[in-house]
């Protein structure tokens, strides 16, 4: 394998590194976006059955 082939499946292996660590930020930001608005839920079910 010569240097510029070994160069390219480096960049490579480093593109789907930084895709996979964006998945996992997008996966957070949903999770935090997903346990909000569960306790908004939570919130407004027990003023509803408060009442």
């Amino acid at each position: 394998m010569g240097k510029e082939e070994a160069w390219k499946w480096w960049l490579k292996g480093w593109r789907a590194l930084e895709q996979l660590e964006g998945y996992f930020h997008d996966a957070e930001d949903l999770k935090k976006d997903f346990e909000e608005e569960w306790k908004e839920r939570k919130k407004n079910e027990g003023i509803r059955l408060n009442k």
